[in-house]
């Protein structure tokens, strides 16, 4: 779902969403799947919608919410979520987060990234993807 901020589409902010990461941690391995992190690391320009802060509480970029969207963008799931940080401004370059160990089953998964205001709005999901490998 595609979120509207202040005039500005939150899609058109989440196609600057760059660069991803995938490291595979190895934990106790299973038949259907084993233990693995997941690491992001993209670019986002706030000069459309800023980050929240004491002084922007609305109409702004809260967080980041990563999801495997490899089932279809209905089926999304979250892995994991990464604050935005209030103090940044114009294109922010380096943003990187890193999930908690996760159960992921061996093949290609589809990795995705999007804002998300304080209302919920969320950027779609699909406009900043990338594919990773579970060996």
């Amino acid at each position: 779902m595609a979120g509207e901020v202040g005039g500005k589409s939150l899609t058109r902010q989440a196609a600057l969403l760059a660069i991803f990461l995938m490291s595979g941690m190895s934990a106790a391995g299973q038949a259907d799947g084993s233990r693995h992190s997941v690491t992001v690391t993209f670019d986002y320009n706030f000069g459309f919608t800023p980050a929240c802060s004491e002084m922007v509480t609305d109409h702004c970029v809260k967080q980041f919410n990563v999801y495997d969207i490899s089932a279809g963008i209905e089926h999304r799931t979250r892995l994991f979520t990464i604050p935005a940080d209030p103090t940044s401004k114009g294109i922010v370059k380096g943003i990187t987060g890193t999930s908690p160990m996760l159960l992921f089953a061996p093949g290609k998964h589809l990795i995705s990234v999007a804002a998300q205001t304080p209302s919920n709005q969320k950027s779609a999901p699909e406009a900043c993807t990338a594919w990773i490998e579970i060996k």
